[in-house]
């Protein structure tokens, strides 16, 4: 099958443009910075609308809705986000583009995704129509594509997801209000990650792709 890699459209409300069958299609990009005295900012890309934050579309909201920090060990993978509480699951969550947070240096953490796909983003409703992209810099340095054959991204196939209006897998242009949120995560390979006092990252981009 045909990949590709459609550069971001900086447009102010339609992200997934249409594209012929069979290509990857660029759902929404993010930037984030994340330094010790533990700040975590979130800034959007160099051009183009919100990074992090639902976008609305023809058929209803969609995107990147939260980047979870969540505390290494201490939250049960496929486990509803709703269930999570701040403090004991995860030390922070960023919802919106400019956002700055803190987080404790030299305490280990994973970095989590939450996004939101509609039938008209996608040819199915499913975690496979979907994959992730990141690139980290600083202190630590990696890139990850969970299609890649060895990736960071824990699972290759649904961890959890929540669906509405539309069975899990049905034809997306059928029901193209339907949505699926999905989230995925990356954990240094079960290690979890650590910044010392003083060490930065900078995340860019995370970037989803969906199948369409």
């Amino acid at each position: 099958m045909a990949t590709k890699r459609l550069p971001w459209i900086a447009a102010a409300v339609v992200i997934v443009v249409a594209v012929g069958l069979g290509s990857w299609v660029l759902l929404q990009p993010v930037t984030v910075a994340h330094g010790w005295t533990s700040t975590i900012s979130v800034s959007g890309p160099l051009s183009g609308p919100i990074a992090v934050g639902l976008l609305p579309g023809p058929y209803g909201d969609f995107g990147i809705e939260n980047i979870f920090i969540m505390i290494h060990g201490s939250w049960t993978p496929g486990s509803n986000p709703s269930t999570w509480v701040k403090g004991e699951n995860y030390y922070e969550n960023i919802s919106y583009n400019g956002a700055t947070v803190n987080i404790p240096y030299e305490r280990l953490f994973d970095i989590l995704v939450v996004y939101k796909v509609r039938g008209d983003n996608v040819a199915y409703l499913r975690f496979e129509n979907t994959y992730e992209y990141i690139s980290i810099t600083g202190t630590f340095s990696l890139t990850e594509n969970r299609i890649a054959g060895t990736t960071d991204w824990v699972t290759t196939s649904v961890p959890w997801y929540e669906n509405y209006g539309a069975a899990y897998g049905a034809v997306g242009k059928d029901y193209p209000t339907a949505y699926l949120r999905l989230y995925n995560y990356i954990d240094n390979y079960g290690n979890g990650f650590k910044l010392p006092a003083g060490g930065s990252i900078n995340i860019n981009p995370l970037t989803i792709y969906t199948w369409k």
